[in-house]
């Protein structure tokens, strides 16, 4: 019998010395959903919360598993922003992995176009060899620069002040060599930051979040932003919908269907479909045979 291969992370995390990149998601229900729902609609439970905060909340509830360690919220913030965007990318694509389409303005003729894509299509960059962290050479000394992760971006998330933010993530993630006081990085020059964000970059797992289309009335290229997280909230609608149907057909209480995995709820409408003679809904998930 074949195993399915253990799903694994663009980048991943140290544990006792190691680094361990395999993650592992929870069934998704329709339960679930609806909490992914009230995270990306900002429901007043979460009104106060940043947007990197959202982000943990919805990972920390969706993931089962992380690094061979039953998935936390602190392991979630450890994770670097590349391996968190990345597994957003990969929640989107379990929840709906059609062809979506967005509508965005050409910037250089203005006209409307139509750009598609499916999330799994989203190009991933792998971390470096030297990821999660690399020496650089700076004019205040040498000193080891580590990827920002979760747990920085919430950090800074609330600070207004650009220069601020950026001068509190440094401090975080720059450390000595030797271990020894914390480097002064308000003494570093324009330079010595570009330095390290070169090395971040090139070390750091990165997804893409932007699409190139074509303009079909003027020909030009254009790079169309993809908000990964804001797809995770949209079937609210859909899934209350489907609530009505399955309670309508077999007399199951709302508790009942929103505890029942996504694949098996989806199965269940396209054989009241079937009964009914229509055509089988569009679904992204095969029926279950």
């Amino acid at each position: 019998m074949l195993t399915k291969p253990i799903p694994q992370l663009p980048g991943g995390l140290v544990v006792d010395g190691e680094l361990r990149k395999s993650y592992r998601f929870r069934p998704i229900t329709g339960a679930l959903e609806t909490r992914l729902s009230e995270l990306s609609s900002g429901a007043a439970s979460y009104s106060d919360a940043t947007y990197p905060q959202i982000v943990s909340a919805a990972l920390e509830c969706t993931l089962d598993r992380i690094a061979d360690e039953p998935a936390s919220l602190e392991l979630v913030n450890r994770l670097s922003v590349g391996d968190r965007q990345f597994l957003l990318k990969e929640l989107a694509a379990l929840l709906d992995n059609r062809v979506i389409w967005v509508t965005a303005h050409c910037g250089k003729c203005h006209e409307p176009m139509d750009v598609s894509f499916r999330f799994q299509q989203l190009p991933t960059k792998q971390c470096s060899a030297q990821y999660p962290s690399q020496v650089v050479v700076t004019t205040i000394g040498r000193l080891v620069a580590r990827s920002p992760n979760g747990s920085d971006q919430c950090a800074i998330a609330a600070l207004e002040d650009e220069q601020q933010a950026v001068a509190m993530l440094l401090s975080r993630i720059l450390s000595a060599v030797d271990g020894g006081a914390q480097p002064a990085v308000d003494r570093l020059t324009a330079g010595d930051r570009q330095h390290i964000e070169a090395a971040l970059e090139s070390m750091s797992p990165e997804v893409t979040d932007r699409l190139l289309a074509v303009c079909p009335a003027c020909e030009a290229h254009n790079q169309v932003p993809v908000d990964v997280f804001d797809h995770l909230g949209k079937s609210t609608a859909a899934l209350l919908l489907q609530v009505h149907q399955l309670a309508s057909h077999y007399h199951w209480s709302e508790s009942e269907i929103l505890n029942l995995p996504r694949q098996r709820r989806l199965s269940y409408l396209q054989l009241i479909d079937r009964a009914r003679g229509l055509a089988s809904r569009e679904t992204g998930i095969e029926v279950m045979q």
